[in-house]
């Protein structure tokens, strides 16, 4: 982790070695150290309450998860268009294994429907 130093003349924050550079010397006085303001919230997978940066990186690593990036967006997409086909393909095994389960004289009479006309659409809500 690299270390910053406030700047005598700017006040700002720059890189050590950028201060040692300027000012030619190390500076003599005690660590200070910088923590990002952190805002609690509810673990959307364990329900956990998340209280620090550490605590986030552990959940996230324990629950599969990783910073969203935009170059992770087509990976996303791919992944989320095989389970629907995955879905899919599951509601059709479904719906023929419950055809086969039908009495014969439902098959019978689904199958006249079907020849009539009538139109079947599987919905998921």
């Amino acid at each position: 982790m690299p270390t910053y130093m406030i700047d005598k003349e700017t006040r700002e924050l720059i890189p050590k070695s950028e201060w040692v550079k300027k000012y030619g010397e190390s500076p003599k006085s005690g660590i200070m150290i910088i923590n990002r303001k952190f805002e609690a919230y509810e673990s959307p997978i364990t329900g956990e309450v998340i209280t620090s940066h550490r605590r986030r990186d552990e959940d996230m690593k324990a629950s599969g998860c990783v910073d969203y990036e935009p170059s992770l967006k087509g990976e996303i997409e791919r992944d989320l268009d095989r389970a629907d086909k995955e879905l899919e393909t599951k509601m059709g095994d479904d719906m023929e294994h419950m055809i086969k389960e039908m009495p014969a004289r439902k098959q019978e009479q689904l199958e006249q429907e079907l020849n009539s006309g009538l139109d079947i659409s599987l919905e998921r809500t």
